[in-house]
């Protein structure tokens, strides 16, 4: 789970959707069990509330990633906040490690090795100059 600071107050109150914060960044993290989207919804709009007396809300800037362990995929609602419609994606950056809707590390390795063989072909590079 993120690490999150002592420091910032409490966004709403517990629940079965745990909601994760760092410095400006806030994840939601909502189950949806035969196919009741309720808490989840109810969830993002006590934290919408939450932001308009305490922080700006920049929603162009939101993502929303859609997990499913089903055999058969659901549809996932888009969500919207403020009427602005939260970009759903595949997969996003977190902390460095890329996250996919289907939870498989592909995305990350592939970007951890290319980012290895720049700084690689960098290191070769300086070599040359002794």
């Amino acid at each position: 789970a993120p690490f999150c600071t002592p420091y910032t107050p409490t966004i709403v109150q517990p629940s079965t959707n745990p909601i994760h914060k760092f410095a400006d960044d806030i994840i939601v993290v909502g189950q949806i069990s035969y196919n009741d989207e309720t808490e989840y919804r109810n969830e993002i709009d006590n934290l919408v509330t939450w932001c308009q007396d305490n922080l700006s809300l920049n929603v162009s800037t939101g993502k929303d990633i859609g997990i499913n362990f089903r055999k058969h995929g659901c549809t996932h609602t888009l969500v919207y906040i403020d009427g602005t419609k939260v970009e759903m994606v595949e997969n996003f950056k977190f902390f460095g490690v890329n996250i996919t809707s289907n939870l498989s590390w592909k995305t990350h390795v592939e970007a951890m090795a290319k980012k290895a063989h720049q700084c690689l072909n960098f290191l070769r590079r300086l070599r040359k100059f002794g």
